[in-house]
């Protein structure tokens, strides 16, 4: 077989060289199908022969033996290479376990193989997946035929895939080539993957499942129904989810004797001519057929108008609802005209691409806020309307599925009082639910009640919420200018409530903040005052201190301050500003955080703010030190520390929460964030301490103490760098900074830092930041680094201008950091000795592996990594002799640094 396999490709190669325009690359002819590239993967993936693929990597390069590799597998139905003769094939440059493919494409002419290498992890270009593609199948060389197949290849590709071939574009050509009737050099009666795979292609309707179908008969598990253009029905056993797909036009790739199917792809993408959910819901007319929602009239997210669109639906179109097709069609049409159900999505959609809606995919469900449930029989008791709802009678526990929103499920019996869920109806052959639990919760006072249309609308702190459908005379039962949390299910809707305020919980420190310059949001990590950290995007209207904050044209940000002035900030700037203390956050109905309030003095009742003895809170925050306060346990009172220079003052409540929280520039802020509790501070602890109230700004006592922790992070101990370069930079926020580029002393690579500032403060031991320091080049230098991971603070352990350094534990020689600035007196190998000023005569030796080279040269040096024999003793130059900075800790060398 081998011998066989040899002589088609020796045939080939000799053909092929006769007439090589088969592999011009060209992009005239090609038209491009997005959907084709899904296709590919899809059908690749089904095969299942050991390549796998997705539509992430559609963009992505593909190596030359990746291809090779993966179009060998498909074209020969998984079967690996034979054995490997290594006299006509010793490449250089590959795995042993991939000879056996290399062996096949030497065979074809794909490589040359005399200069033994193959350059494996190469980008495959274009001209390389043809010519591999083409000797897959022995094509054999005819003029018409290679016009015509070389067509074949490149339908649907992009026009890009000549110039710069991908991953996708190379998996499009692979099943173009399981499709082309011609693959072989003759025409022949089906298609290769019809030789290969016994599979063929066709275009049907998805007309069943095994939860019903389009005459109420459902079909077993794990079958398909489908019905041909020809009119022809026929079930085939099937492992995919169809859902998505039941009542649409499909590409199957079906195996007609074994009945299976082993690929199902929708025939077009864009059937579906418009998806809503209730909240864009508005009627339908049930003696016209017409069917109105509302869009948005903008993509632009602050603009938050509608308009009002509408379809006919005949009497003919068919109803999916709830994944299963609906013959009592009259239940559909009551959830849409008398709201019985509340709609999770609706799907209009035109199977013929004709625009005529013959579709509709309605999912749909009722809510219960639950007071408790019983798994016995799935038993749930509704606070909101009082009610029983007894899901399985019969305990057929296979017909309930309960999930989360993240789609994760989860026990019955774990569902917590206060939850919403959602109940989906499944009506199948065999009844069956869906449930979906949320813990969504806002809250709000309430200021009107009011009716829109046949949905019931509360107005809660200036924002509109919509009640679930069938909940007006529970909703009828809340007062106006009382406060309320809002519990609301999956979509928003709110289906149950009870009297409060959530204020004390919406509070926590923020993490992190990303910006999204697409849709121009914000979002937050946020450390809550119960410990969790949680990830938050904002809501359109977004607004900081009651004030709606706008993204300007040039990323500004328009933002209300501490003393309710409108002001502009930078990204950075803006980050900073709501990073730098707690803050309290509001939901809106879709778990968005509609409003950040930042804390401040005289706050209003309800909003976190600073108790009356909190004299400066933000100097505190920016330098703990200064703010420090003791603890006096007895009395529950907060006084100024003896050293402290801002005076703050307060008393604490009781069950005051505690929480530890970063200064406003600490690093890695997440592992600073921690909980603790008032019952642990000792008397007379003593730390910077934030106290917050809920209760307006006159309030004496804090309901939250905040301690905070350190400042600007301390510059590691043991790592020391020579600064090589410095120029102007933009730093990771997006703001002006300097590029630093230095040589760590210990391991000689060279690393790069940008600054947070123009300047480089110094690092203080209170962690916080002092006066600029005159960092040049040639300087030894320790980083602190901010949240971001631009340097912030520095210490300068050598001067280069000034010529001077600090000698650090001289006499102690096992000391946990000893640093000397010295003289070398002579030189023998690794080693070395040398002596200090302050010990003259002292020799002390010596060693390292490596020595950085500093050669001083006006306001330039330049730096490179030596080895202890380019060190110059005194004893052998007097004049010229090496001065080094030595390092060791606990009497370990770390660094020695040679200034010339």
């Amino acid at each position: 077989m081998k011998k066989a396999i040899a002589f088609i490709a020796a045939c080939a190669i000799l053909l092929l060289s006769i007439n090589t325009n088969v592999f011009a690359a060209s992009d005239s002819g090609y038209t491009y199908n997005e959907k084709l590239y899904s296709d590919a993967c899809g059908l690749i993936n089904a095969l299942d022969v050991g390549v796998s693929v997705s539509d992430s990597s559609i963009d992505e390069d593909i190596t030359r033996i990746e291809l090779l590799r993966n179009a060998y597998k498909i074209l020969n139905r998984g079967i690996q290479p034979g054995s490997i003769n290594n006299e006509t094939l010793s490449l250089t440059d590959v795995n042993e376990d991939d000879k056996g493919y290399l062996e096949f494409a030497a065979y074809c002419g794909i490589i040359n193989y005399k200069d033994r290498y193959f350059y494996p992890d190469k980008s495959a270009d274009f001209e390389f997946a043809q010519r591999t593609m083409l000797c897959l199948v022995s094509y054999y060389n005819d003029n018409t035929i290679n016009r015509s197949l070389k067509n074949d290849l490149t339908k649907g590709l992009r026009k890009t895939a000549s110039k710069s071939l991908k991953a996708g574009d190379a998996y499009v050509m692979i099943y173009n080539l399981l499709m082309s009737t011609q693959p072989y050099g003759v025409f022949i009666e089906t298609p290769l993957l019809k030789g290969l795979y016994n599979l063929e292609k066709a275009k049907v309707k998805v007309i069943g499942n095994s939860l019903g179908s389009y005459n109420g008969k459902a079909t077993a598990e794990g079958r398909v129904r489908v019905e041909f253009s020809n009119g022809y029905i026929d079930d085939f056993s099937y492992s995919g989810d169809t859902k998505d797909i039941l009542g649409r036009y499909a590409n199957i790739y079906y195996n007609a004797q074994e009945e299976s199917v082993s690929f199902i792809t929708p025939y077009n993408n864009d059937d579906i001519i418009v998806e809503f959910t209730e909240k864009q819901f508005v009627s339908f007319d049930s003696d016209t057929r017409i069917i109105y929602w509302k869009e948005l009239k903008s993509s632009n997210r602050w603009d938050s108008s509608y308009i009002e669109k509408d379809k006919y639906i005949t009497k003919t179109t068919d109803i999916i609802y709830n994944g299963v097709f609906i013959s009592n069609q009259n239940r559909v049409y009551d959830i849409l005209k008398k709201n019985t159900e509340n709609i999770d999505k609706i799907q209009l959609i035109s199977t013929d691409r004709s625009k005529n809606i013959d579709l509709i995919k309605i999912d749909a469900y009722t809510t219960a806020y639950v007071d408790n449930v019983n798994s016995s029989g799935y038993v749930i008791r509704d606070k909101a309307s009082g009610r029983l709802i007894t899901l399985d009678p019969n305990e057929n526990i296979e017909n309930v599925t309960v999930e989360d929103t993240d789609g994760n499920p989860i026990a019955f019996e774990s569902i917590a009082s206060k939850s919403v869920i959602s109940i989906f109806d499944v009506p199948a052959e065999e009844q069956g639910y869906k449930l979906v639990v949320s813990k969504n919760a806002m809250d709000g006072m309430v200021s009107s009640v009011k009716e829109d249309g046949n949905r019931l609308i509360i107005v809660a702190d200036g924002i509109e919420y919509q009640f679930a459908n069938g909940l007006s005379d529970y909703a009828d039962k809340m007062q106006i200018g009382f406060s309320y949390i809002l519990y609301s299910d999956h979509n928003g809707l709110i289906a149950g409530y009870e009297h409060g305020s959530l204020v004390q919980e919406r509070v926590g420190g923020i993490i992190s903040t990303d910006f999204n310059a697409v849709d121009l949001s914000f979002s937050f990590r946020i450390f809550t005052i119960f410990g969790e950290i949680k990830e938050f995007t904002t809501s359109n209207n977004f607004k900081v201190n009651g004030a709606k904050t706008e993204v300007n044209d040039d990323f500004t940000v328009t933002v209300r301050n501490d003393e309710d002035v409108n002001t502009t900030m930078t990204i950075g700037e803006f980050r900073r500003y709501i990073q730098k203390s707690l803050v309290q956050y509001k939901l809106d109905g879709e778990g968005r955080i509609r409003e950040l309030i930042m804390p401040r003095k005289n706050a209003k009742a309800g909003n976190i703010g600073y108790t009356v003895g909190m004299n400066n809170p933000d100097a505190t925050i920016s330098n703990p030190t200064v703010g420090r306060m003791r603890y006096k346990k007895n009395s529950q009172l907060f006084i100024p520390h003896e050293n402290a220079s801002i005076h703050n003052f307060t008393a604490v409540k009781p069950d005051a929460k505690v929480i530890y929280i970063p200064s406003a520039e600490f690093t890695d802020r997440e592992n600073y964030f921690t909980l603790g509790k008032l019952a642990d501070l000792r008397n007379d602890y003593y730390g910077a301490v934030m106290a917050y109230t809920f209760e307006g700004g006159k309030a004496f006592t804090a309901d939250i103490i905040a301690i905070v922790q350190g400042g600007t992070s301390a510059p590691s101990g043991n790592v020391f760098y020579v600064v090589k370069k410095i120029t102007d930079s933009i730093n990771k926020e997006g703001e002006i900074g300097k590029l630093i580029r230095c040589v760590n002393v210990t391991t000689g690579a060279d690393v790069e830092f940008t600054t947070e500032t123009t300047v480089f403060p110094e690092y203080t031991s209170a962690g916080s930041k002092g006066d600029p320091l005159p960092i040049s080049v040639g300087d030894i230098i320790q980083i602190g680094t901010n949240a971001y991971g631009d340097a912030s603070a520095f210490k300068l352990t050598y001067d280069c201008d000034a010529g001077v350094a600090k000698n650090e534990k001289e006499n102690a020689w096992y000391a946990e950091k000893r640093l000397v600035y010295a003289n070398v007196c002579s030189v023998s190998g690794s080693y070395f000795t040398y002596e200090t000023e302050n010990l003259p005569g002292q020799v002390q030796i010596g060693t390292c592996k490596s020595v950085i080279s500093v050669e001083q040269n006006g306001k330039h040096c330049e730096i490179k990594v030596d080895t202890p024999s380019s060190l110059v003793g005194k004893n052998e130059d007097p004049v010229h002799y090496s001065r080094i900075i030595y390092l060791t800790i606990y009497g370990e060398p770390i660094a020695c640094i040679a200034y010339r």
